[in-house]
């Protein structure tokens, strides 16, 4: 996706300008989908009794985001997308409810835990309706901020990467 001078988006694929429709489908090569709440990174298996089992509060988190991007699919008519993916995950945290008013409305670089690559590996396995493969997924890009509490939540931008023409596949 190229970001445009004027905050519009620019599809990869159709060239296309694209609006931002709250979440909504932004074009028919590119999904968009806001998932609200604190983001949960994904964490090694837990294993018990002879099985292995995950905590409550993550099996939760994954289901809320596998039912927002059924929706959002749905909602979008159910589109067909073709490897090779491009998807973008915009992470927002809330401020510490210590931190002085006139900062918590601004977003600054979030570097303290989780860990990226976790983030991203509890949402890449929960859009599994889009991509069933996660080896399908050539380019990711992740960000992770501190922000207002009313945005926080993780943004999946999904798409199809651009065709380029400099590789040679012979």
């Amino acid at each position: 996706m190229l970001v445009l001078g004027d905050g519009r988006y620019e599809c990869q694929v159709c060239g296309g300008v694209i609006h931002d429709f709250d979440g909504w489908p932004i074009c028919e090569h590119k999904l968009r989908i806001f998932v609200s709440g604190r983001p949960l990174p994904k964490q090694s298996a837990r294993f018990g009794k002879g099985r292995t089992w995950q905590p409550k509060a993550k099996t939760e988190y994954k289901r809320r985001i596998e039912a927002r991007v059924r929706e959002a699919w749905l909602e979008a008519g159910k589109p067909k997308m073709d490897p090779p993916f491009s998807v973008r995950l915009d992470y927002v945290f809330a401020w510490p409810k210590s931190t002085k008013k006139s900062k918590s409305v601004t977003k600054l670089w979030r570097i303290e835990r989780p860990d990226v690559d976790n983030l991203a590996k509890m949402t890449c396995d929960s859009i599994s309706l889009i991509i069933p493969e996660d080896a399908a997924i050539s380019e990711l890009y992740i960000t992770k901020r501190n922000g207002p509490s009313s945005e926080e939540g993780v943004t999946i931008t999904i798409g199809q990467c651009k065709p380029d023409d400099t590789i040679n596949t012979t």
